[in-house]
């Protein structure tokens, strides 16, 4: 009598767990005792049953570092799919119990992560310095060129522009169909901006000719295989080509 037990019908089986923390440095040995309770009709009491027993060592331990971008989510597996979030800093801490073994994964929209993850085994202590390099998808944005631009006069239902490589060397250029003509402002060597203005490459394909976007689908493909965009439209009477010199 005054002894824990469990008592009633759990109707399957439940978890239940004991702090034997008044136990540690012991050797011990685990039984139990069951009582039966009444009867059924056939003369019969089932008792209880017992399965998975563990016993879990409830140290845990820290994962930190910086995740190298404020916000960035760090996801990982502790029998469940968790997550933290770092801080405003890019500084972060993960909790996973003794022995724990597993990946973390940051990420954040429009930004990659070196090293993509990190692999943990048999954690027994706390982690510091696990730091992440934050690298944006894309540059800052920056003005490549004037040309082409709304204040310059250019109107998307009347002057379509495009990108594609017009010289052949492997950079696309900027590219507009205009009013005299079609426009070329080729990208710079260093591959980080279009020339300051567009050169008129040929009075073809122009809307001052009558070529309209509703109408004349105009277009930018290597026609002849010379490694360089041909400017090509679909005109009333069929199909005009002007080749990329």
């Amino acid at each position: 009598m005054g002894r824990s037990g469990f008592v009633g019908a759990s109707h399957g089986y439940i978890s239940t767990r004991l702090n034997l923390s008044s136990l540690a440095g012991q050797s011990v040995t685990f039984r139990w005792r069951m009582g039966l309770g009444d009867f059924d009709f056939f003369g019969y009491s089932f008792g209880w049953w017992l399965d998975d027993i563990s016993i879990f060592n409830c140290t845990s331990y820290t994962i930190s570092g910086n995740a190298g971008v404020a916000e960035a989510i760090l996801s990982y597996i502790d029998d469940t799919n968790k997550t933290v979030t770092a801080d405003e800093s890019g500084n972060y801490s993960i909790n996973v119990p003794s022995g724990w073994s597993g990946i973390a994964i940051p990420s954040k929209p429009e930004f990659t992560f070196t090293p993509p993850s990190r692999t943990y085994n048999d954690v027994t202590s706390n982690l510091t310095g696990e730091n992440y390099t934050a690298q944006w998808l894309f540059s800052n944005l920056g003005l490549w060129t004037g040309a082409f631009s709304y204040n310059a006069g250019w109107r998307v239902d009347q002057h379509p522009r495009l990108l594609a490589d017009a010289n052949g060397d492997g950079k696309a250029d900027a590219v507009g169909f205009g009013y005299a003509g079609v426009y070329v402002a080729l990208a710079n060597a260093a591959g980080d901006g279009f020339a300051p203005t567009a050169s008129q490459w040929t009075d073809a394909f122009s809307y001052n000719a009558g070529w309209q976007v509703d109408q004349h689908p105009r277009m930018l493909a290597d026609v002849n295989g010379d490694g360089k965009a041909d400017a090509v439209g679909f005109g009333y009477a069929g199909v005009y080509v002007a080749l990329a010199q």
